[in-house]
């Protein structure tokens, strides 16, 4: 019921929506011109949604929503006498130059652009007023899910729909604690061998203070990112990948000083290419740099995306995930987030097998963001399953993260806004090493003959699915992986197929057993 938040709704991505559309003929400009006042109708339509959400009580928090009206009222103070500046009329300039003949027709249909423009300006005002007058007055008053009306039962069916596995709160909570221990633990060795004296927190400061660690020149920063993955991440993935597909990647700057980074997938048919968008508009950790672009370009996502988008005999919906609803979890499709973040942050892990990670600064680079993941689920389940309020869950994330107060509310936030969502980076990825050790204790030759590559073939050829589903695929190639080395004679030790046979044998005999028992007192 809450589709525009602090994370979603026109003011997040009004620059972007002209470049997902293919600009051909004379009859695609028509259809976007249209298409924007679309967008206008589309905002009558979502206040209808939000007015609905404050008569049954299941708003979002002040937090969610508070700064959205002034990031509205800023956009449309930019362009409301000035629509041809507005980044959806961008087409209509060189672009349709270049495609249409007609002067005429050019003419009208900027026109009509202009016009829908003005239309969807005004319908953003609309929306911004709605938000301050009677959304936010009726924001409700729990941090946590857990004060709606079936809230509990709400977060756990978002948890269902971001994990798809079984897994209660307590339980990923108790995980969480657990895996922020087991990273603490690997920071405090770096921090011996560094000859250091005092705590993580203290040390996170130490670093931050230290200038040769960061790169100012958001230039210099982005070619750096481009040598690393060329030059030390591309050489290695063949050492964990078979069938490695081509599909291009390009590496640019962020436009606006958001995240560390973020990676857009490209389109099935190839005319889009991948795009790592490096945040370098403020000083760059070089620490964070190796674990960064694993996880968003090879072997993260990007390569995730590349085995997806060319695979062959799967659907489209399996391809191409699209990521642009979480108001709408539980109720919308999935976008199995368990299994493309997991695999993000299992790539961070696979680092460490391509010995991508040169130094102790580098795997604390990788520490401190897997650490940061692991704490993710202790904060999520605290805030929406156990009522803990905001500044608890702040002041969690300080003690055991090395990010500014600024980075960490604005996380905290987000978590308040999509319920679940963080926890999919750390139960995801700790799914997939299961599976892995799984496969590595059950077949003998799993490093002798390089079952690693294979076994990433699985995962990532079949496209998106559940966990579930994912470790029912895993468990049936570890089964025929099984019978081939029992047909070659390959381990010496039981393998599944002999497995098999002999307790099929044990229960004959045993039935045997007692049909003669049985005889023998009658």
């Amino acid at each position: 019921m809450n589709p525009v938040n602090i994370l979603e709704g026109i003011h997040t991505n009004y620059g972007s929506r002209a470049g997902q559309v293919r600009f051909e003929k004379e009859e695609d400009f028509r259809m976007f011109a249209k298409r924007i006042r679309s967008y206008g109708v589309q905002i009558g339509q979502i206040i209808t949604r939000m007015d609905k959400a404050v008569n049954m009580r299941t708003t979002n928090h002040n937090v969610s929503i508070e700064k959205v009206p002034s990031l509205m009222e800023n956009m449309r103070a930019m362009y409301v006498n000035n629509e041809t500046a507005f980044p959806m009329y961008e087409p209509f300039k060189d672009k349709m130059d270049d495609l249409v003949s007609n002067a005429t027709t050019k003419s009208t249909i900027r026109d009509v652009a202009v016009t829908n423009i003005k239309f969807l300006l005004e319908q953003v005002k609309q929306l911004a007023a709605f938000i301050k007058n009677t959304y936010i007055p009726n924001t409700r008053s729990s941090f946590g899910v857990g004060g709606l009306p079936q809230g509990a039962e709400y977060y756990k069916a978002c948890l269902k729909w971001q994990l798809s596995i079984d897994l209660s709160a307590d339980e990923i909570h108790r995980m969480g604690i657990r895996e922020v221990q087991r990273v603490h633990s690997e920071i405090q060795k770096i921090m011996k061998r560094a000859n250091f004296k005092g705590t993580v927190k203290e040390y996170n400061e130490h670093l931050r203070k230290n200038d040769s660690l960061f790169i100012t020149d958001g230039d210099v920063a982005l070619q750096m990112f481009k040598d690393y993955y060329n030059e030390t991440i591309v050489p290695k993935l063949d050492t964990m990948f078979e069938n490695i597909p081509d599909f291009p990647l390009k590496i640019e700057k962020m436009t606006y000083n958001g995240p560390n980074g973020i990676y857009k997938n490209g389109a099935p048919d190839g005319s889009r290419p991948g795009i790592f968008l490096a945040n370098v508009n403020s000083k760059v950790p070089k620490f964070d740099m190796a674990a960064l672009l694993l996880h968003e370009t090879d072997p993260g996502h990007h390569l995730q995306d590349s085995y997806a988008l060319t695979a062959q005999g799967i659907p489209l919906f399996r391809k191409v995930t699209d990521f642009s609803k979480y108001f709408g979890v539980p109720l919308h499709f999935p976008f199995y987030t368990a299994y493309s973040e997991g695999w993000g942050l299992y790539s961070e892990d696979l680092g460490e097998d391509m010995e991508i990670y040169k130094d102790d600064m580098d795997k604390f680079g990788k520490y401190g963001l897997e650490i940061f993941r692991a704490a993710r689920l202790v904060v999520d389940t605290g805030i929406h399953a156990k009522n803990w309020p905001r500044e608890r869950a702040i002041q969690y994330m300080k003690t055991y993260t090395a990010y500014t107060p600024e980075f960490i509310e604005r996380e905290i936030d987000r978590y308040s806004t999509w319920p679940a969502q963080s926890t999919t980076y750390m139960i995801g990825k700790l799914k997939i090493r299961e599976l892995r050790d799984n496969a590595k204790e059950r077949l003998c030759n799993f490093e002798k003959d390089e079952l690693i590559k294979p076994f990433h073939s699985v995962i990532l050829s079949n496209g998106a699915m559940p966990l579930s589903v994912l470790q029912d695929e895993i468990k049936n190639w570890i089964e025929m992986e099984a019978v081939k080395n029992a047909r070659a004679g390959t381990c010496k030790e039981t393998s599944g197929a002999d497995s098999f046979n002999n307790v099929h044998s044990v229960l004959l005999f045993t039935c045997t057993l007692i049909g003669l028992l049985c005889r023998n007192h009658v």
